[in-house]
This record gives C-alpha cells, sequence and structure tokens, in this order.
C-alpha cells in the first residue's frame, strides 16, 4: 500500500480563515515528518507564501513539493508536480482554505482524473463562509461532492470498459 500525501491548500495569510487553522495544519505536518510521508504545500498565485509559522514546520523537509496554483482548482499541477516526482496520489489527506471552494475543488478534481481516496483533516479545515471553522454544510459539501466525483469517475472507467470489449 501506498504511503498517504498531506495536501495543505492555500494556508496563506492572506486568506482570513487560515489563521484559524495554522496550529493544526502544523500539527498534521509534524505527523507526516515523523512518518516520512510526502507533503504538497499548495499556493494560491498572488496571494503571496504560506504563514510564516507553517513554513518553518515544512522548512528542510526532504518529500515536502511545493506546487503554486492559479485557479481554486490546483488538482492539475498537484497531479502534475506528483508524477514529475513519482509520488503516488492513491491516499490523500486534505486540509487548507476554503473548504467550499479552493479545498473542495482541488479535491474533486484530482479524484475525478485519478483512483484514490481522500479524506478530510476535519480540524484543519476552514472556511470563509464560516466565522470559526467550516460550517456543517461546507463538509457535508465537500464530503458528498469528493463521493459524487468519485463515482463519477468509477462510471466513466466502466465505460470505457465496456467500450474496449465491443
Amino acid at each position: 500500500m501506498s504511503k498517504p500525501v498531506l495536501c495543505i491548500i492555500d494556508v496563506q495569510p492572506k486568506f482570513d480563515a487560515a489563521a484559524r487553522i495554522v496550529a493544526q495544519t502544523i500539527a498534521l505536518v509534524a505527523k507526516f515528518r515523523r512518518s516520512g510521508f510526502p507533503i504538497f504545500l499548495v499556493e494560491y498565485f498572488g496571494y503571496g507564501r504560506s504563514h510564516d509559522s507553517l513554513c518553518k514546520a515544512v522548512s528542510g523537509y526532504g518529500p515536502l513539493y511545493r506546487v503554486i496554483k492559479d485557479l481554486n482548482d490546483g488538482s492539475d499541477e498537484v497531479i502534475s508536480v506528483a508524477k514529475i516526482n513519482n509520488v503516488s496520489l492513491d491516499r490523500i489527506v486534505i486540509c487548507g482554505v476554503n473548504t467550499c471552494y479552493c479545498v473542495c475543488e482541488t479535491a474533486t478534481g484530482i479524484i475525478k482524473k485519478i483512483p484514490c481516496v481522500i479524506q478530510p483533516a476535519k480540524a484543519a479545515l476552514a472556511c470563509g463562509c464560516a466565522k470559526f471553522a467550516p460550517s456543517t454544510n461546507c463538509m457535508a459539501d465537500l464530503i458528498v461532492r469528493i463521493s459524487m466525483a468519485d463515482r463519477a469517475r468509477k462510471e466513466r472507467e466502466l465505460e470505457q470498459q465496456r467500450v474496449g470489449q465491443q
């Protein structure tokens, strides 16, 4: 079984919600560092670097991949960096900002394109549409959209198999 990958989305100071999850994100980074598992630090172009304390937490770590995206959905960039560096994206733990936009769009974008399991790290998710943490609706929407994207990808694969067998 492949190693899980931590995918941190947009924990940058220009996003107000990011300050609420820096400590929780650093705790996840520490767990992944102890295990030697890969970390993808995804940053939205034009919004600056990730929070200083998060940058310090990942500094000097071997399997760290910094990914710059220019849309809410950073899936193409994450998949491209993973392929270039021969990193499996079979299992992804995802966290970051904003749950109902960038996190959700990146997660569903990845799962639509490649077979994988994506697990939201609930304690390290924040959303600008909620005061302190993702609302129940944001979290439920994220989980539902991941499931729907996975089902759609599986249906496409089955259809391709059927066409190939004819």
